[in-house]
């Protein structure tokens, strides 16, 4: 089964879906806050590092198992640097699944990876915490002032 989770990113990203698929034997909802990257500074040429928690809590029969595949789509930015826009104006930014923000976090083609494992279903619901680690690269000091913008899609199969 597979599972669209649809919502915006914004400069404090945020990144919240829910879906429940009732032919499944394992239902999943996905739920996170804003990703915070808060004021970025051109000035001094610095990247701006964030993270957010992505968590995954799945039901079903006590003892189901499921694997499980969440990928991020690459925003309205049809590359592997994502972008965020404020009119005319753009800030790269990307989504990383690991700390040191070597693997992208994406669908899997161009270079970015999906993340995933296996689950099975306890009497309590089943949750999967997930870092998402973001980074506005340096070397952008000729963005200017304003409330940037993107959306992401959460696709989540199980």
């Amino acid at each position: 089964m597979t599972a669209i989770l649809k919502q915006s990113l914004w400069i404090g990203l945020c990144l919240a879906a829910a879906a429940v698929d009732l032919r499944a034997a394992v239902a999943c909802e996905v739920s996170t806050s804003g990703v915070p990257f808060g004021s970025f500074d051109v000035i001094n040429n610095e990247s701006r590092d964030t993270l957010v928690s992505l968590t995954m809590s799945c039901t079903g029969k006590i003892g189901e198992s499921a694997r499980y595949t969440i990928a991020l789509s690459q925003g309205t930015n049809p590359s592997v640097t994502r972008a965020m826009r404020s009119g005319a104006g753009h800030l790269r930014y990307n989504l990383y699944s690991d700390s040191a923000r070597t693997h992208i976090w994406g669908d899997g083609t161009s270079g970015s990876s999906t993340v995933g494992g296996n689950l099975t279903i306890g009497a309590l619901p089943t949750t999967r915490v997930f870092t998402i680690y973001g980074r506005i690269p340096d070397g952008q000091q000729v963005a200017e002032a304003g409330a940037y913008t993107d959306s992401i899609s959460v696709l989540v199969s199980y």
